[in-house]
């Protein structure tokens, strides 16, 4: 798994799991697993970050996940 950080395409137009927010978010980093193109961002609304998983050869669906969901407070 590799991991690079993308200056090329800092900003998408993405619906933020969290709040709902669908305006422009900020594009932290990208990377490539298990034959998955991930984009990992950072909503403007809300501040909280997500990833955003694409098939590149477009058979599977793509998808939303968020992030730090479900960690416990120690």
């Amino acid at each position: 798994m590799t991991s690079t950080t993308n200056t090329s395409k800092p900003v998408e137009k993405l619906k933020c799991p969290f709040c709902g927010f669908e305006g422009e978010s900020k594009l932290l980093k990208t990377w490539k697993y298990a034959g998955w193109d991930v984009y990992f961002y950072q909503c403007s609304n809300c501040g909280k970050k997500f990833r955003w998983q694409v098939d590149p050869t477009g058979v599977k669906k793509s998808f939303i996940m968020r992030v730090g969901v479900g960690k416990r407070s120690r």
